[in-house]
């Protein structure tokens, strides 16, 4: 079952409009490998191209170095896992999961044999004769995982398939395939929007916007040193500050200035300081703030607030920093002005859209 997918310069047109242009990547085998990004940024479309629901105007897609391009979806031996399930509402539980098998003329006796096994694994096998609409909607999930594992695909792909259960079955729903995922050894591709859900499931993650792949890499690395603002934005909060590099020095419009860390250009120059919230102290002295809201989290409080000198980057509507619950811990209240220092270990230095820190 584990599969290398290899996608050498990939594009996509829609007549004039190209929605993806020269893509490549390439999944491990057994991998479970996320595309997130926004809405309307080319991810459902690169699945569809894999899958081969969409045409390929140029490049190439392999498995194991084959090429696919000119084989039939139908033929490309993959399981598909929808965000409206598309279980077929008129058929039972088990009919619905051995679908795939009997397509494929397997004998009763081995149909049986992998359908008992893949509802025990998926824990739906006390709903056997049921119909779908009788069960929860994280159970017809798990009936269309079933379905498309039962089938033992080479590839697994996943669009956006918790996005229709509520936050806590969610939370539940995705470790479960994680699980099943790595039970299996499916090497899988999975689509979503979702940040936190992208974070805690996958292996490697590739973060899309407007069809190009902004940053590869594993979920505290893109977390920790997003590669551009776009992903630093995106992926969780951060704060953007303009400033200026001035000989290995961080001069914040204002006059506070911070002692760079090991960057990756000795210029002076223009440049945006990206700060995770929770990666500032309170000091005398720094970044002059004022509180603009104040919303208690349970673990910690969230303050929204506002530069004083107006050095946030303008394109940004919202900044935060956040500090863990304390009895013993000042809450600040709206329209308190204080200063805040970024842990210098911590932030991330950007020259337009290029990473500096190293």
């Amino acid at each position: 079952m584990n599969t290398k997918i290899s996608i050498n310069n990939v594009t996509k047109r829609y007549g004039d409009i190209t929605i993806i242009p020269n893509l490549s990547l390439e999944v491990k085998e057994g991998e479970f490998f996320t595309l997130l990004g926004p809405s309307g940024c080319g991810k459902t479309t690169l699945l569809r191209m894999i899958s081969g629901f969409n045409s390929i105007e140029a490049g190439e897609i392999s498995f194991n170095d084959k090429c696919i391009n000119d084989i039939p979806a139908h033929k490309r031996n993959i399981g598909m896992v929808f965000q409206n399930y598309a279980i077929f509402p008129h058929l039972t539980v088990r009919k619905n999961v051995e679908y795939g098998l009997r397509q494929r003329k397997i004998s009763k006796s081995e149909i049986d044999r992998r359908v008992d096994e893949i509802m025990e694994a998926m824990h739906i096998k006390e709903y056997a004769d049921r119909l779908p609409q009788n069960l929860s909607g994280g159970q017809q999930q798990r009936i269309a995982l079933a379905r498309a594992i039962v089938i033992k695909p080479a590839i697994l792909l996943m669009d956006e398939p918790l996005s229709n259960l509520d936050a806590k079955l969610r939370v539940e729903m995705r470790n479960f395939i994680k699980q099943i995922q790595k039970k299996f050894e499916i090497t899988t591709i999975y689509v979503t929007h979702d940040q936190e859900e992208a974070l805690a499931i996958s292996d490697r993650i590739g973060v899309m916007n407007l069809g190009i792949l902004q940053h590869v890499s594993y979920p505290q690395e893109i977390y920790l040193r997003p590669k551009n603002t776009f992903v630093s934005t995106f992926i969780g909060h951060s704060n953007l500050f303009l400033a200026s590099l001035k000989k290995n020095e961080i001069h914040f419009d204002g006059g506070f200035v911070f002692k760079a860390p090991t960057l990756k250009t000795n210029e002076d120059q223009n440049i945006i300081v990206g700060v995770r919230p929770e990666n500032f102290v309170i000091s005398d002295k720094g970044i002059a703030i004022k509180i603009e809201s104040v919303t208690f989290l349970g673990h910690m409080v969230q303050y929204e607030f506002t530069s004083v000198n107006n050095i946030t980057e303008l394109s940004q509507t919202t900044c935060f920093f956040s500090e863990e619950t304390s009895e013993d811990k000042t809450l600040y209240k709206i329209g308190d002005t204080l200063y805040i220092i970024p842990k210098e270990n911590k932030i991330n230095v950007y020259d337009i859209n290029k990473l500096l820190i190293s």
